[in-house]
């Protein structure tokens, strides 16, 4: 957190607004005996984000990070029984446009919170537990322990011999059905910087506007089969960044834009993992027709808003008595860090063969199509010479 002199602290709010829950069980079919699914709608709507920053001579300012969107799931599960086709759970999601606006000032407080929240939750490492508790328990309880958990664990591997389905796409059998099947629609997801003087309030957000990033017609798809494979797909009408600075004369305010219309997705993405014990990852990215205008005025101005919204105020300092407890409980932390990657190089060192059968193939192919990169001379008059 960041400690100033000032009476009142700032602050971030998220309003949550209404949120909703409700289930019924409505018959699979038209049939006397038939089965009947649990459909459940849950949703929140109206949330918002604000933040609330105190200046000198007891100013104030009350910007809106976020501003009321909406997110709807409908959800549908069903008991799988031999010879369904359908998915054990259907989930479509959906979210209304999202407008997010940001200042430098707002973007250093989240991330000094995003430093501070995980430290306050902060735990002892999950092995450093383990081997605690292993220490305090006797032997005779360990050790047999130990034997029956390797037994089981050489029966599941013997057990594994799930082959791999090489498709282009996962298929189902007898054995084989879909666990989940995921939709996620969302409309128009965007970001605009707003540029404001250090240590003041930001007053008119249109004339501050620097710059807006939007993704626009977002889709999701995901499948999961009961053998662990998985499938996704990721699919953007179009992404757009705009030079929304009012003060300066660009005639090029489309930095980034699509080239050709007639193309329905832009950006399309996909993911495979297959199941059983040698698990494959396939990943592919395409990205048709994206025009790129640059101009140095405007990189400059981007540079200068992440340079101010990063930095990090200096920490204060509690006195040598303070540091020298630091020290000392560093030196502790590392001696038993030591201590205890020595014992992970141990294990790791004798079963090298366990790591190779948990490793995963990874394979993945880019696409770039039609691209066009263009870096402006002068951006104030249309004639200007570019690369």
């Amino acid at each position: 957190m960041v400690i100033t002199d000032a009476p009142e602290r700032d602050r971030l709010t998220a309003y949550l607004g209404e949120i909703y829950v409700n289930n019924k069980f409505v018959p699979l079919d038209d049939l006397e005996d038939s089965d009947a699914a649990n459909k459940i709608s849950a949703g929140i709507n109206n949330i918002r984000l604000t933040s609330k920053f105190h200046y000198h001579d007891d100013e104030q300012e009350e910007l809106e990070l976020i501003d009321k969107v909406d997110l709807d799931f409908n959800v549908t599960q069903v008991e799988h029984k031999p010879g369904y086709q359908r998915p054990d759970l259907e989930i479509e999601g959906s979210m209304s446009n999202v407008n997010m606006k940001i200042t430098q000032a707002q973007l250093k407080f989240i991330l000094e919170l995003s430093r501070s929240i995980p430290a306050a939750f902060a735990t002892e490492a999950e092995e450093v537990v383990e081997e605690q508790v292993a220490n305090e328990l006797p032997k005779s309880t360990v050790e047999p322990a130990k034997a029956i958990e390797a037994q089981s664990s050489e029966g599941k591997n013997d057990g594994e011999e799930t082959t791999a389905d090489l498709g282009p796409e996962l298929g189902t059998s007898d054995d084989k059905w879909t666990k989940l099947d995921l939709i996620f629609k969302a409309g128009a997801i965007a970001l605009e910087l707003i540029k404001g003087k250090e240590d003041e309030p930001v007053g008119d957000l249109e004339a501050a506007s620097l710059s807006r990033f939007s993704l626009n017609e977002t889709n999701v798809k995901l499948r999961m089969i009961n053998d662990g494979s998985l499938e996704s797909e990721l699919l953007v009408q179009s992404f757009t960044i705009k030079d929304t600075r009012t003060r300066e004369t660009n005639k090029f305010r489309k930095i980034m834009s699509l080239i050709n219309t007639d193309v329905k997705q832009q950006f399309m993405a996909s993911v495979s993992i297959s199941g059983g014990k040698e698990k494959n990852l396939i990943a592919m990215l395409t990205i048709d027709s994206p025009r790129i205008i640059l101009a140095l005025d405007y990189l400059f101005a981007l540079q200068a808003f992440v340079t101010a919204g990063l930095a990090t105020d200096e920490p204060l300092d509690l006195g040598e008595e303070s540091e020298v407890s630091t020290v000392a409980d560093e030196s502790d932390d590392a001696a038993s860090m030591q201590s205890t990657a020595a014992s992970k190089r141990g294990a790791i060192a004798g079963s090298p063969d366990e790591e190779a059968q948990q490793g995963m193939g990874v394979s993945f192919r880019v696409s770039l199509v039609d691209a066009q990169v263009v870096l402006i001379a002068n951006p104030a008059i249309t004639t200007s010479e570019a690369v």
